[in-house]
């Protein structure tokens, strides 16, 4: 951010780095879940993709709204500063949190469901500490949900 005014959007540099580097982790995703699924065929490797699509849809979906908002003349300060960074938190939580319960998989969405509390809750920090608040409330739910599993593993 340095020598950038954080709230007229990412400069092109910006750009490139964020794009650059989510090409390189789509790629090593790829191929580690290429060798995941090796010999894996029919229905089974359809039904993967399948689970992956809404995840994709609501996480896309925050950057069709920052490009409405912006359009509609909406402050800088939400659109590049609270949207971006609560924004997934709140969508893919949310989705995460009817696969999980369309599963009965209480953990995750119990998880979840806390991922979404952190995307809200971390808004109303404003653009300045949203980032933050986000990062450390994740943590600690991390931290919480790794306990938890050794707990419950031990019980």
């Amino acid at each position: 951010m340095r020598g950038q005014n954080p709230y007229s959007g990412p400069s092109g540099t910006a750009l490139l780095e964020l794009y650059a580097f989510v090409g390189v982790a789509a790629v090593a995703v790829g191929l580690d879940g290429r060798r995941a699924r090796a010999g894996v065929s029919g229905r089974s490797s359809q039904q993967g993709w399948m689970r992956a699509i809404p995840f994709m849809a609501a996480f896309l979906v925050v950057y069709v709204l920052m490009g409405a908002l912006r359009f509609d003349g909406f402050s800088t300060a939400i659109v590049y500063g609270i949207i971006p960074a609560a924004g997934p938190l709140i969508t893919v939580g949310a989705a995460a949190a009817g696969y999980a319960a369309a599963r009965n998989d209480w953990q995750m969405l119990g998880f979840a469901i806390a991922v979404v509390a952190v995307g809200a809750g971390s808004a109303f920090a404003g653009p300045s500490g949203v980032w933050g608040v986000a990062g450390v409330c994740l943590c600690a739910l991390v931290v919480c949900s790794a306990i938890a599993k050794v707990w419950l593993r031990r019980a």
